[in-house]
């Protein structure tokens, strides 16, 4: 049986003509179990995550809607003093490659876990395609229209690499991040703030109406 050990000495050797052909051979099935293995987790990994997300939109966007601003920050605090912390006992005991995926998978679901007890929100066991196809349309223009945007923003980088070369590429890019580091960091925080702050507005500015 070949350890991850053994794998590392004896390709990091410096006279790989030394490893007899049987191991050889271990050490190569070795690594398609542990790749196959990666990537089935990963796999894996990705559908929790994808499976969690959409169970976290509806009582996250309502304690934004609520203005609970307080705790999404405690929230958000307390996920990544938890994840941190076990991500790196995780790597301090060998967990090695794992520890990142874990830690993510980790991070999503505790998050969940909170805004729903935070939220008092219980999803029911409920589907019709009727109630589904608006939110599909929807959903289906507004990634059309960031697929599109994303597209628009990375335009002039493929024309300035495929023009100037990498050189003009690098400094290029370089100055673009910094003349958008501001807007970059403080519009997503500022419009977060404001859209509910909006939304409440209206809704009481309709019942003073009414």
């Amino acid at each position: 049986e070949i350890t991850y050990g053994d794998w590392s000495s004896d390709v990091c050797s410096s006279d790989l003509s030394t490893i007899e052909s049987p191991r050889r051979r271990a050490i190569r099935r070795f690594l398609r179990h542990r790749l196959a293995l990666i990537g089935l987790v990963t796999i894996a990994a990705i559908i929790v995550l994808a499976i969690v997300g959409a169970i976290n939109v509806v009582p996250y966007n309502l304690l934004l809607r609520e203005l609970r601003f307080k705790a999404i920050g405690l929230i958000q605090f307390v996920v990544v003093v938890v994840s941190s912390t076990t991500m790196l006992w995780m790597a301090h005991h060998g967990f090695g490659v794992w520890t990142l995926i874990d830690g993510v998978v980790m991070l999503r679901v505790l998050t969940t876990l909170l805004v729903l007890v935070v939220a008092r929100w219980t999803p029911l066991l409920h589907f019709q395609w009727a109630d589904v196809k608006p939110f599909l349309r929807f959903g289906v223009s507004v990634a059309g229209s960031r697929s599109l945007f994303y597209v628009f923003q990375k335009s002039d980088i493929f024309v300035v690499g495929r023009v100037l070369g990498t050189t003009a590429l690098g400094y290029y890019a370089l100055a673009t991040q910094l003349a958008t580091s501001v807007t970059d960091n403080v519009m997503p925080v500022v419009n977060q703030v404001l859209t509910p702050l909006d939304r409440k507005s209206t809704r009481l500015n309709s019942s003073h109406r009414t």
